[in-house]
C-alpha cells in the first residue's frame, strides 16, 4: 500500500481523524478506514475530499478481493470527487499495470 500522505482537511477535528484514517490505510485496514470515513462523512457531509476517500477505501478492498471492474468504477469517482488524491492515483495505477 502507497505511504502517500493524504491531503489536508478543512478542520482540525478532521485534520486529528484523518491522521488515525491515514494510520488505518497504510496498515491495510481499509474496511476500517472505510467505516471511520462514513462517520466523519456524516458529521461534515459537505467535505468532497471524505467522500473520495471512502471511494479509494471501496476500491482497494475491491481490488484486492479481485473484482477489477469494481475497483476501477471506485477509484475514478474518487478522483472525481478529490482529482488530487494521490493514493487513488496510485492505485488505478496499479490496477492498469496489473491487467496488462
Amino acid at each position: 500500500m502507497p505511504s502517500s500522505s493524504l491531503p489536508p482537511s478543512t478542520s482540525s477535528a478532521g485534520d486529528a481523524e484523518l491522521g488515525a484514517i491515514q494510520e488505518l490505510l497504510t496498515q491495510g485496514r481499509l474496511t476500517d478506514a472505510r467505516m471511520k470515513l462514513e462517520t466523519l462523512v456524516s458529521r461534515q457531509p459537505g467535505v468532497p475530499r471524505y467522500q473520495a476517500l471512502i471511494h479509494y477505501a471501496k476500491g482497494r478492498e475491491a481490488q484486492l478481493a479481485r473484482r477489477i471492474d469494481e475497483a476501477r468504477v471506485e477509484l475514478m469517482d474518487a478522483l472525481q470527487l478529490d482529482p488530487d488524491l494521490q493514493l487513488a492515483k496510485t492505485a488505478l495505477g496499479e490496477l492498469f499495470t496489473r491487467r496488462k
